[in-house]
């Protein structure tokens, strides 16, 4: 727990500690990667891990901590497959975090998943994101910026592509991307609230995928395609915007 006090911020440090010594796991600080902040897996022996990449500022890194520590939790109570960011990881998420917050702080998830054909590649899309946003009212309405993590996940089949003799194949290959992201928004007051938010998240878009194509006759070869062009995504990172309607209770 030492190591964990100069990642993290100084009021958090007691609360990580707390549910440290409760609970039998083991973090690790990695050096940076550019597809993940941190992971939670199961080892072969039963034990369980978390790691965590050392560059995040010290904010990143407690959020990324929060939502493994929730992939632990929901692994402990339930000990058996679930959709890793639905609804049982949702509610360890926000419990977890409800000791930081109070009236101007709220913690948030965004999920979505659609499919998209770009000329010929078909590509299966998800998208989660989780964070905390700050309103600058102190009951949750109004404006707000908002600090979160998404998760970018995509499926790509690449078809009629290109092989050595004049030969075409087609291949699949995924592609997951982690970033930052900052945004503004705005919501209404009441039960029933309208929101609308636009932000960015920065991260390490690459521009190629490398994967493996197979012609009709059997022929497997390496190949090197563009990435699509992908509404919203750029070399540097994914312009986030949403619009909503919801409860408050």
């Amino acid at each position: 727990m030492d190591i964990l006090k100069e990642y993290l911020p100084d009021n958090s440090v007691a609360y990580i500690k707390e549910i440290l010594v409760k609970y039998d796991i083991e973090i690790k600080i990695k050096s940076e990667r550019k597809t993940r902040h941190g992971d939670f897996r199961v080892l072969s022996n039963g034990n369980c891990l978390i790691t965590i990449n050392s560059n995040l500022n010290k904010y990143r890194f407690l959020i990324t901590l929060i939502h493994e520590l929730a992939h632990f939790k929901v692994y402990s109570n339930i000990k058996k497959r679930v959709n890793p960011h639905g609804i049982e990881w949702k509610s360890a998420y926000k419990l977890m975090m409800l000791p930081f917050l109070n009236n101007r702080i709220a913690p948030y998830i965004n999920y979505g998943a659609y499919d998209l054909k770009v000329d010929m590649t078909e590509i299966d899309l998800s998208y989660s994101e989780f964070g905390a946003k700050y309103y600058f009212n102190e009951k949750g309405k109004g404006f707000y910026a908002g600090l979160g993590i998404s998760s970018f996940s995509s499926s790509l089949i690449y078809n009629d592509v290109s092989l050595s003799g004049g030969m075409t194949g087609t291949g699949s290959v995924d592609l997951d991307i982690d970033t930052t992201i900052l945004k503004i928004g705005v919501k209404t007051g009441g039960t029933l609230y309208f929101s609308f938010e636009l932000g960015y998240g920065f991260g390490t878009i690459p521009d190629s995928l490398n994967f493996n194509a197979t012609s009709l006759s059997g022929v497997s070869e390496s190949v090197t395609e563009e990435i699509p062009s992908i509404p919203g995504i750029g070399s540097g990172g994914i312009v986030v915007g949403n619009i909503g309607l919801g409860i408050s209770f």
